[in-house]
C-alpha cells in the first residue's frame, strides 16, 4: 500500500520536528539588556551595563540545571501531596534534595549579586539597598492597592486579592 506524497511529508516533517537539535543548533534568545528606568535609577554606565547584562547570563546558565531540578523536585512534591491521606503531614513528603538544590541556587544568587556589587560605586549601591528596602513593601503595597488604599480603582485581578480578603 503507497501512502500519498502529501502525507509522507508531514510524516517526514512530524519526525524531524521531535528531534531534540544539539545545544550549539538551538536558537538563542537574544540577551535582554537592561530597563531604561533601571539603568537611569543607578545611573550605570554602558560598560556597567555590559557586564551587569554578562553576569546575569552566566548565572543564569550556572543555575539553568538547578532550576530545572528544583521544578521537577517540587513537581514531585504536589504530586505527593495530592495523593497524602487527610490527616498526613506535609513534612512526610519533603524530598531530601530540596533543600540543598535551593541552597545551591541561593548561593548562587549570592555570589552574583556580590560580584555585581563590586562593579558599583558607593552612589549606585545605596541607590541599590534604597530599592532593596522599597522591594520589602511590595507585599504591604498589593494589600493596600486590594482594598483600594492606594489607588481608586479595583485591582484587575480580583483573585489576586483573595487572600487578603477575610469573611466576618
Amino acid at each position: 500500500m503507497r501512502l500519498p506524497l502529501c502525507l509522507c511529508l508531514l510524516l517526514a516533517a512530524s519526525v524531524s520536528a521531535a528531534q531534540p537539535m544539539p545545544p550549539s543548533s538551538r536558537p538563542q534568545a537574544a540577551t535582554p539588556s537592561l530597563p531604561d528606568e533601571l539603568r537611569q535609577q543607578l545611573a550605570l554606565t554602558p560598560a556597567q551595563v555590559n557586564s551587569i547584562v554578562r553576569l546575569r547570563e552566566q548565572y543564569r546558565l550556572e543555575t539553568a540545571e538547578l532550576r530545572v531540578r528544583l521544578a521537577a523536585l517540587r513537581a514531585e512534591q504536589a504530586g505527593a501531596a495530592l495523593l497524602r491521606k487527610p490527616g498526613q503531614r506535609d513534612q512526610l513528603f519533603a524530598h531530601p534534595d530540596l533543600d540543598g538544590v535551593v541552597q545551591r541556587i541561593q548561593a548562587a544568587g549570592d555570589r552574583h549579586r556580590a560580584t555585581v556589587n563590586g562593579l558599583l560605586d558607593p552612589s549606585q549601591r545605596a541607590s541599590l539597598a534604597r530599592l532593596e528596602q522599597a522591594s520589602a513593601l511590595q507585599r504591604v503595597i498589593e494589600q493596600a492597592q486590594c482594598f483600594a488604599l492606594l489607588t481608586t480603582t479595583p485591582p484587575d485581578e480580583p483573585a489576586a486579592c483573595g487572600p487578603y480578603q477575610r469573611e466576618p
